[in-house]
């Protein structure tokens, strides 16, 4: 039963009902994200885990009687299977989830809306520890380590240059968007990239406007036959990255996307960043894609393309 539901059957006399447990309503959540709002596979594997793993903690716990303090209690036990503790940038994404979790549950009137525990909970910063790891962790390509990957794909399997010219000069996301990309989505006369909303993450189509280098990169391409999509995609990419010594821990996830995103900030600026990943926030582009690159790295990073060398 609903709030109203609930109000109207203890007006009426009849005992008090007990409201909802977690684990129902983060069930029944999931169901809408999945049928009625077409979430992508890959986030609905992400959101599953998230809300499954927050409602198996409070299995049991009527969803109004789950509190803040309860919440960020979770928050900060959590712990990886090796036993270490969460990532701060783990337990910001998890806060997200649930705070959307819980937004669900006032707008269907399951709790009332100034009593949603997690309005409040701000995003926590990174630690001191944590900000010295990421700042000697590798998250994207060096200038060089890009013009290696090209120079490789065009020696030994050219005929996925297209796609590979995408994914490190046009940020799309490597899974979903890269690999579902047709000569429709390719538009050469307008200088733009299209990225359509049934392979978006967000369910939302965008426009991605070619650098430079990317339609020398295509144009290229597509003058010698290689066209998209292309074929045996896994096995020629893996053979390419480990012939410049780039697979493993040296390819770290999102990693093209990250690299194309902190150089095109340095390029292109902020707006013109946001809108070529398809996020709505500085924070977003800040917290998880931009790592500080020296001023001008990104227009030698732009200026890889297959004439110049850098």
């Amino acid at each position: 039963k609903n709030i109203v539901e609930i109000v109207q059957a203890y007006g009426a006399g009849e005992q008090k009902p007990v409201s909802p447990p977690v684990e129902r309503l983060a069930a029944k959540f999931l169901t809408h994200q999945e049928v009625d709002m077409n979430l992508a596979q890959s986030s609905m594997k992400n959101l599953s885990s998230i809300i499954n793993r927050f409602s198996n903690h409070f299995k049991g716990t009527p969803i109004n009687e789950i509190t803040r303090e309860g919440i960020q209690g979770w928050l900060a036990q959590g712990r990886k299977p090796n036993g270490e503790k969460w990532h701060t940038r783990t337990k910001n994404g998890y806060l997200t989830e649930v705070k959307n979790f819980f937004n669900w549950c006032a707008f269907n009137r399951y709790i009332r809306e100034e009593d949603d525990p997690a309005a409040t909970i701000r995003k926590a910063k990174l630690t001191a520890e944590e900000m010295k790891e990421r700042e000697t962790r590798k998250e994207i390509l060096t200038v060089e380590e890009a013009q290696a990957i090209m120079d490789a794909t065009v020696q030994l399997h050219p005929e996925i240059t297209p796609r590979v010219a995408t994914l490190l000069f046009a940020g799309t996301r490597p899974d979903i968007e890269t690999a579902e990309l047709s000569m429709e989505d390719i538009m050469m006369d307008r200088g733009l990239v299209r990225v359509r909303a049934r392979f978006a993450k967000d369910r939302q189509a965008r426009y991605i406007k070619m650098t430079d280098n990317l339609k020398a990169w295509l144009e290229w391409s597509f003058g010698r036959g290689y066209t998209l999509p292309v074929t045996g995609w896994k096995t020629k990419w893996k053979e390419i990255r480990e012939s410049v010594g780039l697979f493993g821990d040296d390819w770290p996830k999102d990693c093209s996307r990250h690299s194309f995103a902190s150089y095109y900030l340095d390029m292109a600026g902020e707006e013109e960043t946001i809108k070529a990943l398809g996020h709505g926030n500085y924070d977003m582009l800040f917290q998880n894609y931009r790592t500080l690159v020296e001023p001008e790295r990104g227009r030698e990073y732009f200026a890889i393309n297959p004439n110049n060398k850098v």
